[in-house]
C-alpha cells in the first residue's frame, strides 16, 4: 500500500517540472510552515504510517529558520526531490549541507531516477558515512553525463544500517546546477568610491560572465534609475543601455567601468540588466546597487581628546565642522582602536553648524560639573570605551558605515600628562600627521567647546623668545636683552606697545614701579613674521634676575603668549676660582681630594657648584648647603673628610661632597671640570700621569693665573708630605727661592776628567744677583757634604729674573774611575725654601782597556755544573764592577745574543784579585773553597753563560759600556795532548800577553779541572834578563804536569815596529816549529812555545836553537837574534 501511495505522488509531481537552473532550496520559504515540505518534496513513511520520516524543523538549520530532519539511523528512510528537467541541457553539480548527532551511523546514498521514480539505478555519490562531528558540512558533486537532456528525480537514500535509535540527520541549502546553451549572467557590480559625497561622481564596475556552453557574440548593458524601488526594471525608470559586440567564449568574464555622474540626489539606486537574445536562464541577469551619498570626508573633523584625563574628570572627544553647511549626525558613530565595535552618537538628528564643537563623552554630568564655563553641545554616550594611554584610535563613521575622520594618536604626540588634552592644530591638515597635533597649552590644560590653544588664530601677537647676550654674564658686564615678538595669527599686525619689568621682589606682578623699558611700536608685522626689541642693562652684583616681557595688543585673541617671564643668573669670570692641587693617586687607604683656590676678591657661595672628570654628562654636586668661599682662600673637597684628616691633620677647610664617587679620577689620565650653579665651567684641567702625581704625591698648580689646561703649570709636590691641602702649593713660586734643576756631566769614557754641568734657575718671584756654587766630591758616600771634600766653589755673579736658568760647567780633573758622587749645593742667604738647594749626581767615569782581563774560561763543564768566565785586576787600583756587563756577538753581526750584567753590585775588585763570573751556585759544589768570603763570586742564577763548546766570543764592558777586553776562544786552545777536556778550564799563560793569542792559552792541569779565585796552574812570568833575546823558563819541561810547560820567549828589538819570523831548530839543524811567520810587533814582545812541534807533538828532550828575524819596517833592516833553549824533564 505504501508503495503504491508513493508511486502515485511521483507521477502527480511529474506534471510540476524544475527547468530553472541553478535551483536553491533552503526551505526557509514563508508558505513552508514545519513540519511539511516544499512543494513536490517527498518522503519515505517507514517509522510511522501514513507521517513523513522527512519534515522541516526550525532547530538547528544551516540558514534560518528551517532545514529538513529525519530520526532513527536502524530504519531505511529517504527524501525525494522535485522531478528536474534537464532537456536541452547539460548537468553540473549538486551541493548541500549535512549535519548529523553523533549517534547517525547509518550510511546514506545519493541517487538518481530518469524513468519517473521507478528505480533509483544512478548513483551519485559513494556511500556517506558519519564525518566525525556534529557540525555542519557540504557534500558537493559533479552530476554524471547520463542526466543531460532527461527528466531527473534526486533521492537521499538513508540505509537504516546504523545503531542509534534517536539520531538525527539534517539536510539544508540544497543547489542544483546545469549548464546552459546561452547564459550571460552578472557576476558582480561594484561602485567607487564606496562612500561618495554628495557632489561627485560615481563609476559602476560590472562584471558578466558567459555561464553557458556556448559562445556569445554580442549582449547590452540596461541600466535604471530604480525610483520606485521595486527592484523591478521599468520603461519609466530607463537611465542607459551599452551594446557590446563582442564574442565571449565559455567562461569568458568581461569587465565595464560605467561612469555615472552627479544626479543632485542624496540617495539612488540601480538596477543593471543583462541582455541576450535565447538566454535560457534569466535568473542571473538581473543586479541592483544602491547608492547612498554623504557629507564629503573630513566635513567633520576630530579636533581634541582628552585620553589622560584627571580624575574624576571622565575622556571625552571634540569634534567640529569644517565646512559652510549644517550637518546632520544622526545614526553617527564612533569607536577607538577596535573598530568592529562602533558606538551610536545620536538616535535624533542633530545638525552640526559650520565651526560649531560638540562634545562626545561617557559621563556627561560629572563632565559638566568639571568644565561647567563649555557651552557648547555634549552627547553622552554611555558605552564609550576607554582610550589607551599610550596609543590608541580615535574614529567618526557617518550614517553609512564610512570613515569621516580618523586619529591614531601615541602618547609622544601630546596629551600623555594627566588633565592635559591633545589638541589638534589645524583642521586644515592631516589628521594622521603627528606634527598636527599637540599637549594643550591653555593653563586648564584643555579647550572643549572653543578653538584649540595651539590652533592659529586670526589675531595673535606672540613673545616668541627671549635671548641675551652674554647668555652667561658676569659681574659688571651690561646685559644685552633680545626680545622676539612673532605674529602667529593669521591678520596682519600694525602697532603694538611692549613692556619690560625687572621684578625686583620675584612676585611675578607687573608693577609700575619695576618698568625698566617701554616701546611704542608702529611697524607692519605680516603672518608668520618674526621682529625684535634691543634693550640693556647692568649686571651689578652675582645674583638672580627676573624679568617680565609683556605685549599690550587690543585685538589679540590669545592674550596667554603675550607674556613672557624669564630668570637669569649671573656669575664670576672664568678663572675666579680655580682647581689648584688634585690628590688622584692616594695610597694606603687615603681618599682622593681636589684643592680649589679662590683667586679673587670675591666672597664666592659655593652651593650647588658642581664637578666633573672626562664624562662630563655626570656632574657631582659639591654642596647643596651656602657655603661662603674667603677671597684667596683654600677648601679642599673629598667625598670623606673624616678619612681625609685621618692621613692629611691640620687646620683647613674642607667639604664632605657626599655625592662624589669613591674613584672619581683616573690614575693615568682624566679631566676636571668645576662648574657653577649656572652650569658655566669655571676651570678645567686634563692631566696625565707624566705631569706628576703618582705614588700618593698631590699633582700641584704652579700659578693660579697660568692657564689650567698648560702641562708646564703642574707638577708632583715636592713638599715632604707629598701634598699641601689648605696652603700654598710647594711648587708655586716664593719670594725668594733658587733652585738646582739639572747636574749633569757627558764624560763617560776613559779619560781622567769630567765635564759638570749645572743648571739653577731662579724659582722665587724676585731678582737674584748673586750666589755661592760648591761642589763635594763625596768619596765616603754619606751624602753629607764636608769641608774636606769641596773641590769647586765659586761666588757666581747673575742677574736672574723670575723662571730665568743660569748653565755652569766646572770642568773636573784626576777624577779616578767609577761611580762617583758629586753634591752640589748653593748658598743664598735670602733663600725661603732651602731643600731645593742641594742635588746629589753619580758620575760614570770609564775605566782603561785591560784594567780586567779575561783569566779563565769553563765553557765545557761536566753535566749539572756551572760555566764559568774569570777576571783578573792586572792593574794597580781598585775597580768597581757596578754595572759592568758580559756578553758575546752573533757571527758576523754586532748584535749582542746573550748579555749578563752586574747590576747593583758594589763589588770592588783589588789589585791582584780575581773575580769568578759563574752561571749558578753549582760552582760552590764544584769548588767548595769558593764558599770562603775571601774568593769574590758573581752569580748570575742563569742555567748557562750560552758559551759555544765550538767557540764563542767573550766581552766584557764597563759600566759605560767601554770595551775593557774581549777575546774569540775555539777549542784549539786547548794542549793536543788532552784527549777529552770536558770539565777542563782554558787558563790564560800570563795576563800581560794579547788576550787573542792561542799560544798564551792552555789546558788547566788542575785536578779539579780548574783554578776559579786561584793563580793558574800554567801561569808562567817573564823573568828579567839581560841580552835582546831572553826565555823563561829555561829549562822548561812540557809534560802538562803544571809546572814549567810553557817558555816565554821575551825581544827586545832596536826598531820601533817590525816583522818577525820565529823558528826553532834541533840540535842538529832541523826546523821543528815556526812560532811566527812575518808577525808585525812593536819594539817589545813575548812569543809562548809550547814545547811541540808542528805537528803538534811534543819534542825531546835536548837543546834547542831559536831563531828569530825581524824586518825593520822604518829603516828596512833585519835583524837577526838566536837564543838556546833547553828541553827537559822534571824530576
Amino acid at each position: 500500500m505504501r508503495t503504491y501511495l508513493l508511486l502515485l505522488l511521483l507521477v502527480t509531481s511529474l506534471k510540476a517540472q524544475i527547468s530553472q537552473f541553478p535551483y536553491f532550496q533552503n526551505f526557509d520559504s514563508s508558505h513552508i510552515t514545519p513540519p511539511a515540505l516544499p512543494n513536490g518534496w517527498l518522503s519515505s513513511q517507514n517509522r510511522t504510517p501514513g507521517t513523513n520520516d522527512f519534515t522541516t524543523t526550525t532547530g538547528t538549520s544551516y540558514s534560518t529558520p528551517n532545514c529538513v530532519i529525519s530520526t532513527n539511523a536502524k530504519i531505511k528512510q529517504f527524501l525525494i526531490s522535485p522531478v528536474f528537467n534537464f532537456s536541452n541541457r547539460i548537468v553540473d553539480s549538486i551541493k548541500f549541507f549535512e549535519r548529523r548527532s553523533s549517534t547517525h551511523d547509518s550510511d546514506v546514498l545519493l541517487e538518481a531516477s530518469t524513468d519517473g521514480g521507478t528505480i533509483f539505478n544512478i548513483q551519485i555519490s559513494d556511500t556517506l558515512k558519519y564525518p566525525g562531528h556534529t557540525n555542519y558540512i557540504q557534500r558537493a558533486f559533479v552530476l554524471p553525463e547520463a542526466l543531460n537532456n532527461q527528466s531527473v528525480i534526486f533521492r537521499w537514500n538513508i540505509l537504516g544500517n546504523g545503531s542509534g535509535t534517536t539520531a538525527t540527520i539534517r539536510f539544508d541549502n540544497i543547489t542544483i546546477s546545469a549548464k546552459s546553451n546561452q547564459d550571460i549572467g552578472i557576476i558582480e557590480v561594484i561602485q567607487d568610491p564606496l562612500y561618495p559625497a554628495m557632489g561627485d561622481s560615481i563609476f559602476l564596475s560590472i562584471l558578466v560572465k558567459n555561464l553557458g556552453h556556448q559562445t556569445i557574440n554580442n549582449f547590452n548593458l540596461a541600466f535604471y534609475i530604480d525610483t520606485n524601488y521595486d527592484s523591478i526594471p521599468q520603461t519609466s525608470e530607463f537611465f542607459i543601455r551599452t551594446e557590446f559586440e563582442t564574442t565571449l567564449n565559455p567562461g569568458d568574464t568581461l569587465s565595464e567601468k560605467i561612469f555615472i555622474p552627479w544626479l543632485n540626489n542624496s540617495g539612488l539606486q540601480f538596477i543593471i540588466v543583462a541582455e541576450l537574445a535565447g538566454d535560457d536562464n534569466l535568473s542571473n541577469n538581473l543586479k541592483t546597487i544602491k547608492i547612498n551619498y554623504g557629507v564629503k570626508k573630513y566635513s567633520i573633523v576630530i579636533n581634541e581628546i582628552m585620553y589622560r584625563p584627571a580624575s574624576p574628570e571622565p575622556e571625552w572627544v571634540e569634534l567640529t565642522n569644517t565646512t559652510n553647511d549644517s550637518i546632520d549626525i544622526r545614526d553617527w558613530k564612533i569607536s577607538d582602536s577596535k573598530v568592529s565595535s562602533r558606538y551610536l552618537i545620536s538616535a535624533n538628528n542633530y545638525f552640526i553648524k559650520p565651526k560649531e564643537f560638540i562634545i562626545i563623552t561617557k559621563d556627561s554630568t560629572t563632565f559638566l560639573e568639571i568644565r561647567q564655563n563649555v557651552k557648547c553641545k555634549i552627547f553622552n554616550v554611555p558605552n564609550l570605551p576607554a582610550l589607551n594611554n599610550d596609543s590608541d584610535a580615535v574614529v567618526i563613521y557617518d550614517n553609512r558605515g564610512g570613515v569621516i575622520d580618523s586619529v591614531f594618536y601615541r602618547y609622544y604626540w601630546g596629551g600623555s600628562s594627566g588633565g592635559k588634552s591633545l589638541e589638534r592644530i589645524s583642521t586644515e591638515a592631516p589628521s594622521t600627521s603627528k606634527s598636527n597635533w599637540g599637549s594643550s597649552t591653555h593653563p586648564e590644560g584643555c579647550t572643549p567647546g572653543k578653538k584649540n590653544s595651539i590652533s592659529q588664530k586670526d589675531f595673535d601677537l606672540k613673545i616668541h623668545n627671549i635671548t641675551y647676550d652674554p647668555a652667561f654674564p658676569i659681574i659688571g658686564e651690561t646685559l644685552k636683552i633680545n626680545i622676539h615678538l612673532k605674529n602667529i595669527g593669521k591678520a596682519k599686525i600694525e602697532s603694538f606697545h611692549l613692556l619690560i619689568y625687572y621684578d625686583l621682589n620675584s612676585d611675578s606682578l607687573c608693577t609700575n614701579e619695576e618698568i625698566i623699558s617701554e616701546y611704542s611700536l608702529n611697524i607692519l608685522l605680516l603672518p608668520d613674521v618674526t621682529t625684535s626689541v634691543i634693550t640693556y642693562f647692568l649686571i651689578d652684583s652675582v645674583k638672580e634676575y627676573n624679568f617680565i616681557f609683556k605685549a599690550n595688543y587690543p585685538e589679540d585673541e590669545d592674550t596667554l603668549n603675550n607674556i613672557f617671564y624669564s630668570k637669569l643668573i649671573s656669575g664670576y669670570p672664568n678663572g675666579t676660582v680655580v682647581i689648584n692641587e688634585i690628590m688622584y693617586a692616594p695610597v694606603g687607604g687615603e681618599p682622593e681630594w681636589i684643592e680649589l683656590y679662590n683667586n679673587s676678591q670675591y666672597k664666592i657661595n659655593l652651593k650647588d657648584w658642581e664637578l666633573s672628570n672626562k664624562n662630563s654628562n655626570s656632574k657631582y654636586k659639591i654642596t647643596s648647603s651656602n657655603f661662603l668661599f674667603e677671597p684667596f682662600d683654600y677648601v679642599v673637597i673629598t667625598k670623606d673628610t673624616s678619612l681625609l684628616f685621618n692621613y692629611r691633620s691640620g687646620n683647613y677647610k674642607s667639604i664632605e661632597s657626599n655625592s662624589l664617587p669613591t674613584y672619581f679620577m683616573n690614575n693615568s689620565t682624566d679631566a676636571i671640570v668645576l662648574y657653577d650653579n649656572r652650569n658655566v665651567k669655571i676651570d678645567s684641567m686634563f692631566y696625565v700621569s707624566s705631569w706628576g702625581g703618582v705614588n700618593g704625591k698631590s699633582l700641584e698648580r704652579i700659578e693660579a693665573h697660568t692657564n689650567s689646561l698648560d702641562s708646564t703649570n703642574w707638577g708632583s709636590s715636592l713638599d715632604s708630605s707629598g701634598c699641601t691641602p689648605g696652603k700654598q702649593n710647594y711648587i708655586t713660586p716664593l719670594e725668594y727661592d733658587l733652585k738646582l734643576v739639572n747636574v749633569f756631566s757627558d764624560s763617560i769614557e776613559y779619560l781622567n776628567e769630567a765635564k759638570i754641568f749645572i743648571t739653577v734657575k731662579n724659582a722665587g718671584k724676585n731678582l737674584v744677583n748673586n750666589f755661592v756654587l760648591n761642589l763635594f766630591f763625596d768619596y765616603n758616600k754619606d751624602s753629607i757634604p764636608q769641608t774636606e771634600e769641596l773641590i769647586y766653589s765659586q761666588n757666581i755673579i747673575c742677574n736672574l729674573n723670575h723662571k730665568d736658568t743660569l748653565n755652569i760647567e766646572y770642568k773636573w780633573q784626576n777624577t779616578g774611575f767609577g761611580k762617583k758622587h758629586i753634591i752640589t749645593v748653593i748658598e743664598y742667604p735670602q733663600d725661603m725654601r732651602t731643600k731645593d738647594n742641594i742635588k746629589i749626581f753619580i758620575l760614570h767615569m770609564g775605566y782603561p782597556k785591560n784594567c780586567l782581563i779575561i783569566n779563565e774560561i769553563m765553557y765545557q763543564p761536566f753535566s749539572g755544573k756551572s760555566e764559568y768566565v774569570e777576571l783578573f785586576n792586572r792593574v794597580n787600583f781598585p775597580v768597581e764592577l757596578f754595572n759592568w756587563k758580559l756578553h758575546d756577538y752573533s757571527d758576523g753581526d754586532k748584535i749582542k745574543i746573550n748579555e749578563f750584567k752586574l747590576e747593583n753590585t758594589s763589588l770592588i775588585l783589588n789589585p791582584g784579585e780575581y773575580l769568578i763570573l759563574a752561571a749558578d751556585s753549582s760552582i760552590f759544589q764544584q769548588f767548595t773553597y769558593l764558599q770562603d768570603s775571601i774568593y769574590k763570586v758573581f752569580v748570575f742564577n742563569k742555567s748557562s753563560l750560552s758559551l759555544n763548546n765550538e767557540g764563542d766570543k767573550i766581552i766584557i764592558r764597563d759600566l759605560v759600556e767601554n770595551l775593557i777586553d774581549s777575546l774569540f776562544f775555539t777549542p784549539k786552545w786547548h794542549n793536543p795532548e788532552i784527549d777529552d777536556v770536558t770539565g777542563r778550564s782554558l787558563e790564560r799563560i800570563n795576563p800581560n800577553i794579547e788576550s787573542n793569542d792561542s799560544r798564551n792559552w792552555s789546558t788547566s792541569i788542575d785536578h779539579l779541572g780548574g783554578t776559579p779565585g786561584k793563580q793558574n796552574t800554567i801561569y808562567t812570568t817573564v823573568l828579567s834578563k839581560s841580552g835582546e833575546l831572553n826565555f823563561s823558563p829555561n829549562p822548561f819541561s812540557p809534560d802538562a804536569d803544571g809546572f814549567e810547560d810553557h817558555c816565554i820567549i821575551s825581544f827586545k828589538l832596536p826598531a820601533t815596529v817590525a816583522q818577525i819570523n820565529v823558528k826553532i831548530f834541533d840540535s842538529k839543524g832541523r826546523l821543528i816549529r815556526t812560532l811566527a811567520n812575518n808577525e808585525p810587533v812593536a819594539s817589545e814582545g813575548q812569543i809562548i812555545w809550547d814545547g811541540m812541534n808542528d805537528e803538534k807533538s811534543k819534542v825531546n828532550m835536548g837543546i834547542y836553537i831559536v831563531l828569530l828575524e825581524a824586518f825593520d819596517v822604518d829603516n828596512q833592516t833585519i835583524h837577526k837574534l838566536k837564543g838556546v833553549v833547553v828541553v827537559g824533564g822534571r824530576l
